[in-house]
């Protein structure tokens, strides 16, 4: 199978996440390409599925990856997954900081990617992947790579 991976990024971290899915995708045996949504917003046609990634930024996604969405062609994207997924910032173990962080991460720019895909009538994969950021500007949790590459896998079992 031949598959995309868009991402916008702001400060390098969904970047990162991409490329471990592609990595991933390509040691599982297909091909993966990766296209950075700050360099270019491609109006895609083709594919047998494409993961698309932001950074949750003010509780919401970026404008690139709005645009990116919007672009997916309806008739090819209808049956063939889109896998939405984005990094965040990782919410506080105190429970009062916790909650605050909440409205800016719960409906984060994986899920608001997962909507626009769905009212758009494309075939959405029914899971996102949130990775974890420390820091307003990283680095990643280090667990994130690697929980970027199972979910990469699990997805792969479910399309096959």
């Amino acid at each position: 199978m031949k598959g995309f991976v868009a991402f916008d990024s702001v400060y390098g971290n969904t970047g990162k996440v991409a490329q471990a899915i592609a990595e991933e995708l390509r040691a599982q045996g297909h091909e993966a390409e990766v296209i950075d949504l700050g360099r270019k917003v491609p109006r895609l046609k083709e594919g047998d599925f494409v993961f698309v990634g932001s950074p949750t930024r003010m509780g919401r996604m970026t404008g690139r990856a709005k645009k990116f969405v919007k672009r997916l062609d309806r008739d090819h994207f209808s049956s063939r997954p889109v896998v939405p997924f984005d990094t965040m910032l990782k919410l506080p173990a105190e429970p009062e900081a916790r909650v605050k962080a909440l409205k800016w991460t719960e409906h984060g720019a994986a899920i608001m990617i997962k909507e626009l895909a769905e009212q758009r009538g494309l075939k959405v994969y029914d899971r996102v992947l949130r990775v974890d950021v420390t820091g307003l500007r990283g680095p990643l949790a280090p667990e994130g790579l690697g929980e970027a590459k199972a979910f990469t896998r699990s997805f792969l079992d479910t399309a096959k």
